[in-house]
C-alpha cells in the first residue's frame, strides 16, 4: 500500500501547480492525461466522415444492378398497386433506362466507326449491295477451288431408278459435272439406268461399304488415297452441292 501512495505522490510532485483546475475537478477521477476536448470531437468527425465515404462508393458493376432493382421493384409495385403515381415511377424509370440504352448505343456505333477493326460487318456485310459484292468475289473463289478438286477427285453417284428424287437429282448433277469436269462413276441400285445416267454400273458392295440406305446419294473419292466421303444425301442444289464439296474436300484431306 505504501508503494502505490508513493508512486501517486510522485506523479503529482512532477505536475505544475499550475494546473490547480485539474485538481478541482477531482470527481472525475485520478486522469493524469487527457486528451483535449476539441480533438476527441475532431477525431470522432473524421472516422463518421470516413465511414459514410467508404459506404458511397459502389463500383459501376453494382450502381448498374441497383438500377435494374429499382427498376424491377417500380415495376412489381406498378403491377401490385396500379396507381397513377406507381404507373408513372415505372413509366419515369423505363423511360430513364431506354435513354440511357439509346446513348450507349449511338456511343457504341461511333466507337466502330472510327476502329475498323471491331467493325465486323465488314467481314460478314448485312448491306445488300456489300453482300451480293462478297457473294461475286466467293463464287469466284470457289469455282477455282472446285475445278482443281475435280481435277484430282471423282464422284461416286448412288442412285434407284425406282426414286422420284433422283430423277429430279441427275439432270443436275449432269450439268454439275460437265460444268467441272468431274469424272462421275453411277452406281444403280438394280443395275438399272436413268436418263441422265443410262449406263450405271450395278455395284451392291459399294452400297454396303458405305452403308448407305438412302438414295440419292453422291460421294467424293480421292482415287490416290483411296479415300471416300459422303457430299450430300437426297436432292441439293447448286449452291448447296458447292458448299457440300468443298467441306468434303476438307474432310477427305484431313
Amino acid at each position: 500500500m505504501k508503494l502505490s501512495f508513493s508512486i501517486i505522490l510522485l506523479m503529482f510532485s512532477n505536475y505544475s501547480l499550475g494546473n490547480s483546475a485539474f485538481f478541482k475537478e477531482h470527481e472525475r477521477g485520478w486522469f493524469w492525461y487527457e486528451d483535449p476536448k476539441d480533438k476527441i470531437v475532431e477525431k470522432k468527425k473524421e472516422s463518421t466522415k470516413t465511414i459514410t465515404i467508404q459506404k458511397n462508393e459502389l463500383s459501376p458493376r453494382e450502381l448498374l444492378k441497383k438500377q435494374g432493382e429499382n427498376w424491377e421493384n417500380s415495376l412489381a409495385q406498378a403491377v401490385l398497386s396500379p396507381s397513377k403515381q406507381n404507373v408513372l415511377n415505372y413509366i419515369g424509370q423505363t423511360a430513364k433506362i431506354n435513354d440511357q440504352a439509346q446513348r450507349f448505343s449511338e456511343a457504341f456505333k461511333e466507337a466502330i466507326w472510327i476502329n475498323p477493326q471491331y467493325d465486323y460487318s465488314l467481314e460478314g456485310p448485312y448491306n445488300t449491295q456489300a453482300i451480293l459484292a462478297q457473294n461475286e468475289q466467293q463464287n469466284t473463289l470457289n469455282e477455282k477451288d472446285i475445278k482443281n478438286i475435280a481435277g484430282h477427285n471423282g464422284l461416286i453417284f448412288l442412285f434407284d431408278p425406282n426414286c422420284p428424287v433422283c430423277h429430279r437429282f441427275a439432270p443436275l448433277l449432269k450439268q454439275f459435272e460437265e460444268h467441272y469436269r468431274f469424272e462421275v462413276i453411277a452406281v444403280s441400285s438394280n443395275g438399272k439406268g436413268i436418263s441422265d445416267y443410262p449406263t450405271p454400273q450395278e455395284n451392291m458392295d459399294f452400297g454396303k461399304r458405305v452403308n448407305n440406305k438412302i438414295y440419292p446419294s453422291l460421294f467424293l473419292v480421292n482415287p490416290d488415297s483411296g479415300k471416300i466421303t459422303p457430299i450430300s444425301y437426297g436432292y441439293a442444289d447448286w449452291s448447296s452441292l458447292i458448299k457440300k464439296t468443298l467441306a468434303a474436300h476438307r474432310r477427305i484431306n484431313e
